[in-house]
């Protein structure tokens, strides 16, 4: 990396929480280091694309981020003490450290490591701190992603491409797991409708239609989990939007008529899977009552819960150990063929699998995140968008794991960056 020795070098200690000396210590950084801090950039963008290109891609943008990162320290080292300044810092690394801990009596095997995807926060989100001067531009690249893996959605439905392997009429694109293609439409669609709040013109169009394809992406992929969570972060982005003044009433309505049109149109035509999902709601919740976990997603899901509170009831202050969950419930339930590693809701599974204390860390942690993304959110139209989509993630985490699923983590790590990290007045906006 090119260094000019002759910019003035910031304080590292202490950290401070104002928001210009923050900003002073990242510009001063980036003087320091100019190609090396687009470089920077330009990884985490692909970090933020490539996301939607399923495992493989993702891993590879994340090496090529935090190797760049790594070299960059002696440039931008004397701002990550500011990062201890973020108040959900303190119960994220306890909740690590906790589930960590849960190694030590956990009933699961080796593969119980797999399920440390949580992990990647301790690399990701210093590796996006120094670039956020160009948060727009990493949001833009995260939606962008989100486009081409609908593109795909769209061409496998149209049978030009095969699906996934295990997708028997669920398409979605080119991630295997329809749930995590879902939840990444889902995400993109509020974070669109903000960045749309803050344009004018054509771009103000193009970020409406992305959310309107997004949408469309949620319907193909039948993510009955990301439809409900959207009833949610819809109206609470909206909400978000006008208290910062980012939204008038006619912009409001405008979208909001976009995104009913978009979806009176799909669901009839697109959208078939969701449909024949909330079709057979009332069928399945009878199944779900009675026991008969073989024949619907619902009472399949009520029987991995009644397994989980069980294993919980076992151990339930400290939890049964991260990973535990999956040959527990095998051991239980040898005759039944519908096993998971996982069961399917991120709250009972932590609940668990880190027993009280570690829900009791989960719930100090989000807390924490939603209360500096509101504050940020009276600034920023981007931080309101962020805050929106970390909800989204929260209410789909009802009926799936995206704590353990490592695309689902890096979007929330992206979207906690966004949104939740300091923020500087005219940096995000």
């Amino acid at each position: 990396m090119i260094v000019d020795r002759s910019a003035s070098r910031p304080p590292a200690w202490p950290p401070t929480s104002e928001a210009l000396l923050v900003y002073e210590q990242l510009r001063r950084g980036m003087l320091r280091d100019r190609f090396g801090h687009w470089v920077q950039t330009l990884l985490a963008c692909l970090f933020a694309f490539a996301g939607a290109l399923d495992h493989a891609p993702l891993n590879i943008a994340t090496v090529m981020l935090v190797t760049c990162f790594v070299i960059r320290l002696h440039a931008s080292w004397r701002a990550m003490p500011t990062l201890l300044r973020v108040p959900a810092l303190l119960p994220c690394a306890l909740l690590t450290l906790w589930m960590l801990l849960g190694l030590a009596w956990t009933s699961g095997d080796a593969t119980a490591i797999h399920d440390l995807t949580m992990l990647r926060w301790i690399v990701i989100l210093p590796a996006l701190w120094p670039v956020l001067d160009h948060a727009r531009e990493i949001a833009i690249a995260f939606i962008l992603g989100t486009m081409v893996q609908n593109g795909a959605q769209f061409l496998q439905l149209a049978e030009y491409i095969p699906r996934p392997d295990g997708n028997y009429w669920r398409y979605s694109g080119f991630i295997n797991h329809p749930g995590d293609s879902a939840l990444r439409s889902a995400m993109s669609i509020v974070l669109a409708l903000a960045l749309a709040s803050s344009t004018r013109g054509t771009a103000r169009g193009l970020f409406l239609l992305a959310s309107c394809i997004a949408l469309t992406g949620v319907f193909i992929a039948a993510g009955r989990g990301q439809i409900l969570a959207l009833a949610f972060a819809i109206p609470l982005l909206l909400l978000l939007l006008r208290r910062g003044g980012f939204l008038t009433v006619r912009a409001m309505w405008v979208s909001v008529a976009a995104l009913i049109l978009t979806a009176l149109v799909a669901l009839p035509t697109v959208g078939r899977a969701s449909l024949r999902y909330f079709e057979d709601v009332p069928e399945q919740l009878s199944s779900a009552a009675t026991g008969d976990d073989s024949s619907s997603s619902i009472g399949v899901r009520v029987a991995w819960w009644k397994d989980a509170s069980a294993l919980w009831l076992k151990h339930p202050i400290v939890g049964a150990g991260i990973g535990s969950y999956a040959s527990e419930s095998q051991a239980n339930n040898p005759d039944t063929a519908s096993h998971t590693s996982h069961p399917h809701n991120m709250y009972i599974g932590m609940l668990c699998e880190g027993g009280l204390v570690g829900l009791a860390l989960l719930a100090w942690m989000l807390s924490a995140l939603l209360r500096v993304g509101a504050r940020n959110a009276k600034h920023s139209s981007l931080a309101c968008g962020a805050v929106a989509a970390i909800v989204v993630l929260l209410a789909s985490g009802m009926t799936s794991d995206p704590q353990y699923r490592e695309m689902d983590v890096s979007s929330a790590m992206i979207m906690v960056a966004l949104g939740c990290l300091p923020w500087v007045r005219g940096w995000r906006s």
